[in-house]
């Protein structure tokens, strides 16, 4: 094998690592997509919308475990190992949280609509959205497209906030069926979760942006 070969097989595959990242990114916009789903009646009793989640989350698990057999195989890397592992579990752990709020949905008794839980979903994919610009970002080196999406972000996750704030409070004043109080409060909880998942997950892409800008 000649030096030029040599240097060749040793040098990454920058593309590989960027590809698998917008992938997963991609997949978490899919799920926060198809969750706005929910808010069309029927959706809460149709089996076929929980099983279409599931197969979302595991398209994700998948490419964690791609990215995890690249970093083995790969002598050298675009980012810090560590970094890029992380990032990728990062938006694995968004996506979780997203299924996770998904199987608690048909807990709840079926009716028209659920328009608390709606506006909760469209906010997380708008956030899913900045995510995806920000991977994309992240493998052009546009670092400064990173930072302001950190901020949109951020201020979506303040509006997710609010919005947890209010329902709590309603539920707790109005609810008088404990069942359903239960139900509500767990759904309530795992999207506040998700909106937390993807501020973390730009804040980690934020501090890239700065470590390599």
């Amino acid at each position: 094998m000649s030096l030029e070969q040599w240097l060749k097989k040793l040098l990454p595959k920058q593309e590989r690592f960027y590809a698998i990242l917008s992938a997963q990114a991609r997949v978490l916009r899919r799920m926060t997509e198809y969750l706005q789903k929910f808010s069309e009646p029927g959706a809460a009793n149709n089996e076929e919308f929980y099983i279409h989640c599931h197969e979302i989350e595991q398209q994700g698990d998948e490419l964690v475990k791609e990215m995890a057999g690249t970093l083995a195989k790969t002598f050298v890397t675009p980012l810090d190992r560590e970094d890029l592992y992380h990032l990728s579990v990062l938006i694995e752990n968004a996506l979780d949280a997203c299924d996770e709020s998904a199987r608690q949905f048909k807990l709840l008794p079926a009716k028209e609509t659920h328009d608390n839980i709606a506006v909760f979903l469209n906010v997380l994919d708008e956030m899913a959205q900045y995510l995806v610009s920000s991977i994309d970002a992240l493998a052009s080196k546009q670092f400064s497209v990173i930072v302001v999406n950190d901020e949109q972000v951020k201020r979506l996750e303040k509006t997710a906030d609010g919005y947890y704030r209010e329902q709590i409070t309603e539920l707790f004043n109005h609810c008088h069926d404990m069942k359903l109080l239960f139900i509500e409060k767990e759904i309530i909880e795992k999207l506040e979760e998700a909106s937390d998942q993807m501020a973390h997950l730009s804040t980690f892409l934020t501090n890239l942006a700065v470590k390599h800008g």
